[in-house]
């Protein structure tokens, strides 16, 4: 049976300390169906946690579901869905603390036993991820191997386990919303990082469209459609998706934050700000509920996608406050998070670059963070800034080294989830070695470094991790080629940019200088009043003074 959530305000007392959290005024949570043959009395509990699951509020999902487990011990769904709180499939790995929590639950689920198929379905992939077990006869697909027969467990062994086992569930039940949702979900999680047919995303947005039309207020359903669509080719089909989730989960920071995801990828800066800022605005509150003091984690990723934003309108004074919160704050809960060693890492890099402020992203330090050595392609991330820092002020030396720096940290960045970054971050070499080259006077060489190296970054697509990457290597191709005076060919590498990553106030700076002193200059002129208007630099007063004229 399919109920609205509307939770309120109160306090359980259930005999334990877990049990007895209060349960946080969070308003609409969204529509779910939840599987189980629990006591009557704990359905809200089960449904509170389903919803909040489907949104990624992992600890308050957790919360719910041990109040049930309280109420009712034998209560199979309730252990499922705390064994389902310990993995984030379009997260980070588990920790060794996240796996023993969810293995725990997960035996405990199996030991209690689903009561129906899709009860006993969903508790057997949950309990396949854990145990990296696929089912008879499956065969895995995306990334990731399953060491089955023998070794610890892996990430990417774990996922496709659980992909395998929904696959065979969905095949049962192909119209349950739940076991479509959390398929295409186990789908979006396997996909291969550099598949750009996108043949993963496009199944699983498929699903959760036709799911979509029967249950319009599933908070999964529409928050996966957006992570489906969440490239350029296909982003605009994701925007009726990115404008309704909002109105879901209209307390919940993941999921005012999710619709930016779309925002920035169709270069709509104005929807991506208010995003973020409502976002953040909510994850305040929750901190403040239940961990005064600190900033969530997840609102370093927030932050990173609103300074982009204020970064594409110019509105440096504002990108520059948000950099100051994800290099000032220490206290971050929880702790050692990949979003938070990303955005630490990445937004004073962006606020560097984007503003040509070769000098200062040639000083570039970045405090780090507890967690900061678990993940080497932070310290890149930096090397990156430095180096084309060095080599746009003249610094060869420096350059070599920053290109030192990043070869380093791409071999110490290691297989499987990150990988990604490891190749990025040959890319981000290959893009200072081609600026050194040309520093040097050897341009065709540089033309090569700067090509191959826009090439490897297209072949990879974005990350959902990042709202752009740190200076696209085909902008910086185009800045080669304007340098070089071929301003057709400079053009055409930023209109080419600007169809990846829509609405870069740097690449249109950069059309704008290449069109010449004609008619096609005063429009790209109007284009860059129009996105930035109001906003500070060379590129929105060069545009000023055309329009003007």
């Amino acid at each position: 049976m399919k109920r609205r959530v509307l939770v309120s305000l109160f306090v359980l007392s259930l005999g334990t300390a877990q049990a007895a959290e209060v349960q946080l005024d969070l308003g609409e949570l969204g529509a779910v169906k939840v599987h189980q043959r629990c006591t009557p009395a704990v359905r809200p509990l089960l449904e509170r946690g389903v919803a909040l699951l489907h949104s990624f509020f992992y600890e308050e999902a957790r919360i719910a579901f041990r109040a049930a487990a309280a109420q009712d011990p034998a209560c199979a769904t309730a252990a499922w869905g705390e064994a389902m709180t310990h993995y984030h499939p379009l997260w980070a790995p588990p920790t060794p603390e996240e796996a023993a929590g969810g293995t725990e639950a997960a035996d405990r689920a199996v030991k209690l036993g689903g009561k129906g198929p899709v009860e006993a379905g969903l508790v057997d992939a949950i309990h396949a991820y854990w145990h990296e077990r696929l089912p008879p006869g499956a065969r895995a697909g995306g990334e990731g191997t399953p060491s089955c027969h023998g070794g610890a467990p892996t990430p990417g062994g774990r996922a496709q386990a659980f992909r395998a086992s929904l696959e065979a569930l969905h095949r049962r039940f192909p119209a349950d919303v739940e076991v479509t949702a959390f398929y295409a979900l186990a789908l979006l999680g396997t996909a291969p990082k550099e598949d750009r047919t996108l043949a993963q995303q496009r199944r699983a947005a498929e699903l959760l469209e036709r799911a979509w039309a029967r249950h319009p207020r599933h908070p999964g359903v529409v928050h996966y459609l957006i992570h489906a669509y969440d490239f350029p080719e296909v982003a605009r089909r994701g925007l009726k998706a990115a404008d309704a989730y909002t109105s879901l989960a209209p307390r919940v920071p993941h999921a005012l934050h999710m619709p930016s995801h779309i925002y920035v990828r169709l270069g709509m800066w104005d929807q991506n700000i208010r995003a973020n800022r409502r976002s953040l605005e909510a994850a305040a509150r929750w901190m403040e509920a239940r961990h005064p003091g600190a900033i969530s984690f997840d609102s370093f990723h927030a932050y990173d996608y609103l300074g982009y934003g204020f970064l594409q309108q110019g509105r440096w004074e504002e990108a520059r406050a948000a950099v100051r919160e994800v290099t000032a704050r220490r206290e971050v809960y929880p702790a050692r998070q990949f979003q938070v060693v990303y955005a630490r890492a990445v937004l004073p890099a962006r606020y560097a670059l984007e503003r040509d402020a070769w000098a200062e992203a040639a000083k570039l330090e970045v405090e780090p963070l507890a967690g900061w050595e678990d993940f080497p392609f932070a310290d890149g991330l930096v090397a990156y800034a430095r180096g084309l820092g060095a080599a746009r002020t003249g610094d060869a030396l420096g350059a070599r080294a920053a290109a030192a720096k990043l070869e380093a940290a791409a071999k110490a960045t290691p297989a499987g989830p990150y990988a990604y970054f490891g190749k990025l971050l040959a890319a981000h070499r290959l893009a200072v070695l081609g600026w050194v080259a040309h520093l040097e006077g050897q341009d065709a060489e540089a033309r090569r470094l700067l090509t191959e190296a826009a090439e490897l970054e297209d072949a990879m697509g974005p990350h959902p991790v990042s709202p752009g990457p740190l200076l696209p290597a085909r902008e910086l191709l185009g800045d080669l080629l304007a340098e070089l005076g071929e301003p057709a060919a400079a053009r055409a590498a930023y209109e080419l940019t600007l169809t990846r990553y829509p609405g870069r106030l740097r690449s249109l700076g950069g059309a704008m200088r290449a069109a010449g002193d004609n008619a096609l200059r005063w429009r790209y002129a109007k284009r860059v009043l129009t996105l930035a208007g109001s906003g500070e630099g060379p590129v929105v007063a060069e545009a000023t003074r055309l329009v003007g004229r």
